[in-house]
């Protein structure tokens, strides 16, 4: 299994902990990290639309306009049916 390294406020670690503990004591089962971060995830991925709408409404986070985010502005290339034959052409022209 892939590991990553994650950086979270101390508040939002603390948050994370206590919610840990809430629903270890809830459910009787020891519960780590990971799984709740899985669980947290998974429900994110579900209510994916209702965290859309709290993040446009919430005023606090720094907006990044999309027009300015280099990621999105990633050039394309139109390949050809022979692409695979010449593709170090086409990319590095």
């Amino acid at each position: 299994m892939a590991s990553t390294t994650i950086r979270i406020s101390k508040d939002d670690k603390k948050k994370l902990d206590e919610l840990m503990s809430i629903l270890s004591f809830k459910t009787k089962k020891k519960l780590t990290q990971e799984q709740l971060l899985k669980e947290l995830v998974d429900l994110g991925i579900k209510f994916e639309s209702n965290i859309t709408e709290q993040l446009l409404s919430d005023n606090d986070i720094n907006e990044i306009e999309i027009e300015k985010d280099p990621f999105f502005n990633l050039p394309t290339f139109k390949l050809g049916r022979n692409a695979s034959e010449n593709i170090d052409e086409i990319i590095y022209k």
